[in-house]
């Protein structure tokens, strides 16, 4: 698993899953080629990114899919390993929306790794989705939680870093010892 032929780097496939406008696209744009463009749209539906990342010493190929609820029911937790859930701190509506979307869809969330994932914190004076609110969602549901910015950089390589750490952790049980 270490050896960094890429015929030989396993791979893990991350949803990256939210409404409409939550910043999904803006989120994988930062992570993978560091650029925030206010103007880029969105363009759903064809493929995922692939990138490499590197964690705890094992290198890995990254599939991220931008996934909208309306195309949430493609997918198989069989298949994805990992899911980033996406509101804006800055939109209530779209917390809640997570929140019914998890417990629709408990069933599939709960078997793959997650971290919920509060977009726009450039926009915190204007947050209608207080911190301590999204942190008791995340505890109770058992999943991480963090806070980001794509458009300021803000740790948007800390949540994909956690959540690829988690992957490879689940991963790594189901090999046989």
């Amino acid at each position: 698993m270490n050896d960094n032929s890429d015929n030989n780097l396993i791979t893990l496939q991350l949803l990256v899953f939210g409404n409409v406008n939550v910043g999904k696209y803006s989120i994988i744009n930062r992570y993978i080629s560091n650029n925030y463009d206010p103007e880029n749209k969105p363009m759903l539906n064809c493929g995922p990114d692939k990138t490499k990342i590197s964690v705890d010493g094992i290198t890995c190929i990254l599939e991220i899919i931008e996934v909208i609820p309306e195309t949430f029911h493609q997918y198989s937790p069989q298949l994805i390993k990992g899911i980033m859930l996406i509101y804006e701190i800055n939109n209530k509506q779209t917390f809640d929306d997570i929140k019914k979307y998890y417990e629709k869809n408990f069933e599939f969330f709960s078997q793959v790794c997650c971290i919920l994932v509060g977009n726009k914190l450039d926009l915190s004076k204007n947050r209608q989705v207080n911190k301590a609110e999204a942190e008791e969602f995340a505890k109770n549901k058992g999943v991480h939680f963090i806070e980001v910015s794509a458009k300021e950089n803000i740790n948007i390589k800390e949540t994909f870093m956690k959540i690829t750490h988690d992957m490879l952790e689940k991963e790594q049980e189901k090999q046989p010892k």
